[in-house]
């Protein structure tokens, strides 16, 4: 994993903006300004496998894999939502000598037809997975081919890779009480501290596969949580999009524009032009003019209190000589380019 400095070298041990243009003598590249991206991750390995320096696997480990968080709810269509939940389950019923009670697991299987793989746990399942799809998908009578398809995948179902987000979406704070950890980070910790339970080789079977469940449900908390950071208005990522240069965004209605603008094309209003190109307009202000920095921003200002046509003529400059685009937030969230 590269650093998230913004003014780094690879390997992040020199950093800051006034390292700048220097070599590292660690990994031997430049300081150079990287950017804040939030497309840097890693994962938490569940193989248990150990690694050398070089990340070469050097010993394989007794590891296990977790559903899906996606394909997770495409098997409750084929399996059921109640069945999926048990068969995953591990049944913690156990006899006075501390064996998993398996008299009284038979009896609920034989029940009915739907309950034959219950309690079999993630492990099983997996290594049984074609067999439990098949049963299933032909007694529920499914005729979506498509979706058994996908399923029958096995890689596409289960993973043993945990994804572990960039930090700029799982903050840390230090406040007077000490380190306030984001409620993802927190998650990963819970993870963590499980798969450490399970490394230990004396665990019972029965502990390994309740460990198992736990992770997957916390891995499937984890997941839910991240969605709900980056996908509302009040997540994240539209939060950092709101305090950074790019948060001059504006809201207007949409409406059908006039007859020759292409898909792509949009005009967009005066104020709304205003506001997203603030720091350019200034900056043309400050420049043609000879002007101090302060003296544009107050033309900028007193252009949003009623049309201003130096400032209009800008635009429309702008719009010519450039390729000005919008980011619509919509489901398309194609750029749509500025034509007047």
């Amino acid at each position: 994993m590269d650093t998230q400095e913004e003014y780094s070298c690879s390997c992040g041990h020199l950093n800051t903006k006034f390292n700048e243009g220097k070599t590292c003598p660690k990994c031997g590249t430049e300081v150079a300004f990287r950017g804040m991206t939030i497309d840097k991750n890693g994962w938490i390995d569940l193989s248990l496998s150990k690694y050398d320096e070089n990340g070469i696997v050097v010993e394989e480990g007794n590891g296990f894999h977790v559903i899906e968080y996606v394909a997770y709810s495409q098997l409750e269509k084929v399996i059921g939502r109640e069945s999926l939940r048990n068969i995953i389950h591990t049944k913690n019923t156990i006899t006075i000598t501390g064996e998993l009670d398996t008299t009284e697991i038979d009896e609920i299987r034989n029940e009915n037809e739907k309950q034959k793989y219950w309690f079999i746990g993630l492990e099983e399942f997996y290594k049984k997975y074609d067999e439990v799809l098949n049963y299933y998908y032909e007694l529920s009578g499914s005729k979506n081919k498509r979706l058994y398809d996908f399923l029958k995948s096995r890689d596409e179902v289960f993973t043993d890779k945990i994804p572990v987000i960039s930090i700029i979406l799982r903050p840390a704070m230090r406040t007077a009480d000490g380190l306030k950890l984001d409620p993802i980070n927190i998650m990963y910790q819970n993870i963590l501290k499980n798969i450490k339970v399970l490394k230990d080789i004396n665990t019972i079977e029965i502990i390994r596969n309740a460990t198992i469940e736990i992770i997957q449900a916390e891995y499937f908390q984890l997941s839910e949580e991240i969605m709900e950071n980056v996908k509302s208005k009040f997540g994240i990522i539209r939060n950092q999009i709101c305090g950074t240069r790019v948060n001059f965004s504006a809201r207007n209605i949409i409406s059908p524009a006039k007859a020759g603008i292409k898909i792509d094309e949009m005009v967009l209003p005066y104020l709304t032009f205003l506001e997203l190109y603030r720091f350019e307009i200034i900056n043309i202000l400050k420049t043609t003019e000879g002007i101090t920095l302060k003296a544009a921003e107050r033309e900028w200002y007193n252009a949003t209190l009623g049309m201003d046509e130096k400032v209009y003529k800008i635009m429309k400059k702008m719009v010519k000589d450039n390729e000005i685009g919008v980011l619509l937030n919509r489901k398309r969230l194609r750029p749509n380019k500025v034509i007047y």
